[in-house]
């Protein structure tokens, strides 16, 4: 009885260890897959504000899981993150198109720059106009004439 307990107990393991170690018949390409698509980011995306970027690798990162991991129950866990990540980043660069319209709507349109250049003074390089330059030089003239 005894040895009967001990045999189904190593093979309750077993199996459990099997299902543990268990991947998909693609995890190699995944692996590689995975790991490209987040160097590409790194070096692509311009921080983690960069949302419009950040949602194009992480649809990519989903991608990974679909091509080579399709219903593989051993990496679904892999792909719900990949699944939460996509739609928030998604969903913020959704965001900040929004509010980026909304603002630059609200600024009107841009002026060309013969049109800045007519409508403001020419500044020096030390923050200056020339208008207020001639206006110091007219009154240092003024206060030492008196």
């Amino acid at each position: 009885m005894f040895a009967k307990f001990i045999f189904k107990g190593i093979l309750f393991l077993v199996s459990v260890m099997a299902i543990v170690r268990a991947q998909c018949q693609k995890q190699s390409e995944l692996d590689s897959c995975i790991n490209d698509t987040n160097i590409q980011k790194g070096v692509t995306c311009l921080g983690s504000t960069d949302y419009s970027c950040l949602c194009r690798f992480s649809v990519r990162l989903l991608k990974c899981y679909d091509d080579f991991c399709s219903g593989d129950s051993s990496s679904e866990t892999g792909r719900l993150v990949a699944v939460s990540q996509s739609n928030s980043d998604c969903t913020n660069a959704k965001k900040y198109e929004v509010i980026k319209e909304r603002y630059s709507s609200l600024a009107g349109p841009s002026q060309t720059s013969e049109e800045t250049s007519s409508t403001t003074d020419a500044t020096t390089s030390s923050g200056t106009s020339e208008t207020e330059q001639a206006s110091i030089i007219e009154r240092a003239k003024s206060s030492s004439d008196s």
